[in-house]
């Protein structure tokens, strides 16, 4: 697996609008306290994981929401070729899950719609790669009824991974004290 700069559709037009913001990520992450407001795109993003709401609702929320990526030296976007797995780009709901990513880097700040025409085709977005609420975003797909019911035949493996996470974590907790 490696991670290479692919160069944005339109070039530097897209880092050019007046929605998106450049900065510099100069802190360590501060660990979220439990109960902690969190952006609207990531109570979304776990209802749609919890299967409380359909996937068309983080589609929606994720292109309203404003996202965090890291900024690489020309326009474009980080890729990671994960082999067999796709090409993927991560996208971060805060300043401080893109500093627990990359550490202290340039960041850029748009909305999620203008983040997604950054990505070239055959490119999928990964938001919040790290967090229980992380949710794959194919950029260019047929249409949201495919994904709808390719996102419903595999509930039942996002279910078992949960609980399987959630037995670890309690049997952790007992070995602890």
């Amino acid at each position: 697996m490696g991670t290479v700069t692919v160069p944005a559709p339109g070039n530097d037009v897209a880092l050019s609008r007046p929605s998106a913001c450049l900065g510099l990520v100069r802190f360590r992450p501060v660990t979220r306290a439990s109960g902690g407001e969190e952006p609207d795109v990531v109570v979304v993003a776990r209802e749609v994981s919890a299967g409380q709401r359909q996937l068309r609702a983080f589609h929606a929320a994720f292109a309203q929401a404003v996202v965090f990526a890291q900024r690489p030296e020309r326009p474009g976007v980080f890729v990671t070729d994960a082999g067999r797995r796709g090409r993927w780009t991560p996208a971060f709901s805060t300043l401080d899950r893109l500093a627990a990513h990359a550490g202290e880097c340039d960041y850029v700040s748009m909305t999620g719609a203008d983040f997604l025409e950054l990505v070239p085709a055959g490119v999928g977005v990964m938001f919040d790669p790290a967090d229980d609420h992380r949710m794959p975003l194919l950029t260019r797909v047929e249409g949201m009824d495919v994904l709808e019911r390719e996102w419903k035949k595999t509930a039942w493996k996002r279910a078992a991974q949960r609980s399987s996470g959630d037995e670890q974590r309690t049997r952790q907790g007992r070995g602890s004290r």
